[in-house]
C-alpha cells in the first residue's frame, strides 16, 4: 500500500490492482464492518477496476481509498485496519 502522505487525518492509500476492482473491495470492507470510500466516489478518478475502461479508473487497476480517522482512537484505528486487512481476501 502506498500513501499520499499529505494529510495525516485524511489520507489516500493506494492498494495494488490485485485488491480490486474497487466496487468488490468496498463490498468486502462493508461486510467486515469497515466504512471506506473509493476515490472514484469523489469524481477524482483512480477508481481502480481491472484496467482501462473502468468508470473513474486510470487504467492501472489500483484501488484508491479515502480514509477519515481523526475521530478515532489509536486502538479503533488498529482494529479497523485489522478488519480491512482481513476483508481484502487477496
Amino acid at each position: 500500500m502506498t500513501s499520499s502522505g499529505t494529510n495525516p487525518a485524511s489520507d489516500v492509500p493506494t492498494l495494488p490492482g490485485r485488491y480490486g476492482p474497487e466496487a468488490e473491495f468496498l463490498e468486502r470492507a462493508e461486510r467486515a464492518g469497515v466504512a471506506v470510500r473509493g476515490l472514484s466516489s469523489y469524481g477524482m478518478g483512480g477508481g481502480g477496476g481491472c484496467g482501462g475502461g473502468d468508470e473513474g479508473g486510470d487504467g492501472d487497476g489500483a484501488v484508491r481509498l479515502v480514509l477519515g480517522y481523526a475521530h478515532l482512537s489509536v486502538a479503533d484505528i488498529g482494529y479497523g485496519v485489522g478488519l480491512l486487512a482481513g476483508s481484502a481476501g487477496r
